[in-house]
């Protein structure tokens, strides 16, 4: 797929003038490999791919638009989860992020889903007018905000709360990325387990993630 991906943009930069970053191409490669895995799998044929889907490195959002990187992380010993957000505007600066401790159950998904709810709570309080792009690591709890999963558990319940803020929010996306596109809200997410409540930074940083800020800026 890497390869494919190459000759596309070969051609795009011979025919159209069109050169692409190596970031772009990768995702571009990753996304287009998740959308032929749902092609080929029967119970992923109604995954509903949407742009940014499966990409492997972290890249800007559209110059008018930002970008929100979520994630959460269970501390089953104290019985809490944790999560943390980050902002980030069309020129890849740094804008705002927020974490958070609370009671909660020891059930990843549950976890995912609760991080999304705060961030989308965040979104409407902050960021109302703007063009998000919510990015998460979780691949279960985007497919049940698309309406591809359903239950009748407590996660169900957490989900239809993300979708009633959805309905206030039309300009925000849901998109899943990996792990490895998301280390600074996974690093927010785990540094959680130290608070007793939220925290939000504006502006500036905590020190803590300023070297993985940088190095998504790089690559």
């Amino acid at each position: 797929m890497i390869i494919w991906a190459l000759w596309k943009n070969r051609n795009e930069s011979v025919w159209n003038g069109i050169i692409q970053s190596p970031t772009h191409i990768v995702n571009f490669a990753s996304s287009t490999m998740i959308q032929w895995e749902a092609a080929q799998k029967a119970e992923l044929k109604d995954w509903r791919i949407k742009p940014g889907d499966g990409a492997i490195a972290w890249n800007k959002p559209k110059h008018d638009a930002i970008k929100c990187n979520v994630d959460g992380a269970i501390f089953a010993q104290k019985g809490l989860i944790g999560f943390g957000c980050v902002v980030h505007d069309g020129q890849g600066i740094f804008r705002a992020a927020k974490q958070g401790i609370m009671p909660g159950l020891d059930n990843a998904m549950l976890a995912e889903a609760i991080t999304i709810r705060e961030a989308l709570s965040w979104i409407k309080e902050k960021f109302t007018n703007a063009a998000v792009v919510l990015e998460s690591d979780s691949l279960g709890v985007i497919q049940a905000i698309r309406g591809l999963i359903s239950d009748n558990t407590y996660v169900q319940s957490v989900i239809n709360d993300c979708l009633k803020l959805l309905e206030d929010l039309p300009m925000v996306s849901c998109v899943f990325v990996r792990r490895s596109a998301n280390r600074v809200a996974h690093a927010l997410a785990k540094a959680s387990g130290s608070l007793s409540d939220f925290i939000t930074w504006e502006g500036h940083p905590p020190q803590f993630i300023c070297n993985l800020l940088e190095q998504d800026l790089m690559i």
